[in-house]
């Protein structure tokens, strides 16, 4: 019995040297960060600690701005290199549509001259249709001149020939009016000779 009170005691004891033990480095160890402190700190009044509070967080507040306007001016930069392909581009449409809008001029141009030949030719083909038509309508006065002309002098030939009147080497000469030739621009004078022969031949010069 006695020797386990002793032990027991014995126990206690060690557990308490060591708790004192413990206590001690602590008391040291305040020590220690008390002489510390005293040594580095700076002890200042509420109104400085308040606007050394206040710096402080001006300066964490001035460091997100700072972050901020880093990431915009990112942001801006982009914005810059996209507003100069977007430039670049614009002048490259504006280029393309200038040369279009020549290109579209030129063949207008094109088109204008060729109508314009065409017209004239257009004039030409009607100018050289109606002269064609005018020398059609000379030949058609003269033929029906002539044949008139013809008719009228066999006829006067047949009643001399029934009036047993002889007819030997007559010349008939018959000169028609002048009629225009709007070809050459230039006055012509057609003229028919009618030769009744002996023969009772009739000819034409």
């Amino acid at each position: 019995m006695e020797e386990i009170e002793k032990g027991s005691k014995g126990g206690s004891e060690e557990r308490w040297k060591g708790a004192v033990d413990n206590l001690t480095e602590m008391t040291s160890n305040l020590d220690s960060l008390q002489k510390l402190l005293v040594k580095k700190a700076v002890f200042v009044d509420d109104e400085t600690f308040s606007k050394a509070s206040l710096t402080s967080e001006q300066a964490r507040t001035i460091k997100v701005l700072e972050q901020r306007v880093e990431t915009l001016e990112r942001g801006l930069d982009a914005a810059i290199s996209a507003a100069a392909r977007a430039r670049a581009e614009k002048r490259q449409a504006e280029a393309a549509q200038r040369a279009a809008e020549l290109r579209a001029q030129e063949i207008t141009r094109e088109l204008e001259n060729t109508t314009k030949v065409f017209e004239l030719h257009m004039e030409e083909l009607r100018a050289k249709q109606d002269e064609i038509s005018k020398r059609d309508g000379d030949i058609k006065l003269l033929e029906a001149i002539i044949q008139t002309l013809v008719d009228s002098n066999i006829s006067r030939w047949r009643t001399k020939r029934s009036g047993k009147t002889q007819i030997s080497g007559s010349h008939l000469t018959f000169v028609f009016i002048p009629i225009f030739h709007s070809m050459t621009k230039k006055t012509w004078l057609a003229s028919a000779k009618m030769e009744v022969g002996s023969g009772g031949g009739v000819c034409f010069s």
